[in-house]
């Protein structure tokens, strides 16, 4: 499934050189939205028997692109 979400912004991890990561959130101070194209699916895992509850899984991954615009100078 195919499923685009707004969301006022976003965080991207830039890495320092001691291996540590540093949260950055981005945004947008012309549009109070941004728009996200992302994939989802459940699926059950063959693991767990039928009528369990825990059974169903959710998997999803964000569709990311090069930039074209000021977010991309976090590395």
């Amino acid at each position: 499934m195919i499923r685009e979400n707004p969301a006022e912004g976003y965080y991207e991890w830039q890495k320092t050189d001691n291996g540590k990561k540093i949260p950055n959130y981005l945004f947008s101070e012309k549009e109070p939205l941004l728009g996200f194209a992302g994939l989802y699916e459940f699926w059950p895992d063959p693991e767990l028997p039928k009528d369990d509850p825990e059974r169903w899984l959710l998997t999803c991954t964000v569709v990311t692109t090069t930039t074209q615009d000021a977010f991309g100078h976090v590395i």
